[in-house]
């Protein structure tokens, strides 16, 4: 994640979800990443114990809060 957007990886594939295309985000034990394109994918799910400490969940937040607005 940076400044392009979010970059999901796999053994198999790689994505990358430019800013625009994500609007918004939701919080709690995990980030959803939401999109505006109901035809297309929707939600990404970011697990919070996918982070090796917390203050990398601290910068995520701080990413995500400058280029998407949290729904409440």
């Amino acid at each position: 994640m940076g400044d392009a957007g979010v970059r999901l990886a796999s053994r198999d594939s790689e994505t990358t979800y430019r800013w625009p295309m994500i609007t918004r985000y939701a919080e709690d034990t995990l980030f959803v990443l939401m999109t505006h394109d109901k035809h297309s994918v929707g939600i990404i799910v970011l697990p919070k114990r996918g982070s090796a400490k917390p203050a990398d969940v601290d910068r995520l937040l701080a990413i995500l809060d400058r280029n998407a607005q949290r729904r409440g």
